[in-house]
């Protein structure tokens, strides 16, 4: 798939809130090279490198994971089953505050808004035909 920005701009229109946040996110690079640079950085890097501008604070990853709770719960669940994981603390390792399995504190509420921002750029990247 060659057009990016058209395929991101039906995502806006057709996909869940989270989906349309990131593909408007991605959309904002510009041309399609540009996209392809941004995807390659958060797909190589991750939002920890702080490529994602909205994503880098403790107070924006906790709103962002209120504001998109549904859909990230939705996403981890996939995940997890498609990994055959038990739970989060088994998918993301020592990185999960165990003593926090409901993500109420904030430590684990970033994990899960970088996880789900980096899925869903990472499936983007996939439908698009990109090899990061």
């Amino acid at each position: 798939m060659r057009n990016y920005k058209r395929y991101l701009k039906n995502l806006i229109k057709s996909g869940n809130k989270l989906e349309a946040y990131v593909a408007n996110d991605i959309l904002e690079c510009g041309d399609d090279n540009s996209i392809k640079n941004y995807l390659n950085d958060i797909l190589n890097y991750g939002c920890q490198s702080g490529t994602v501008c909205g994503l880098i604070y403790y107070s924006d990853t906790n709103e962002f994971y209120l504001k998109y709770q549904e859909e990230i719960s939705a996403l981890l669940a996939d995940q997890l089953e498609s990994c055959g994981f038990a739970g989060a603390a088994e998918l993301f390792g020592d990185k999960w505050r165990k003593e926090d399995p409901l993500a109420i504190d904030v430590f684990n509420r970033n994990l899960l808004a970088w996880f789900s921002f980096e899925e869903t750029c990472y499936r983007i990247a996939n439908k698009l035909g990109l090899e990061i």
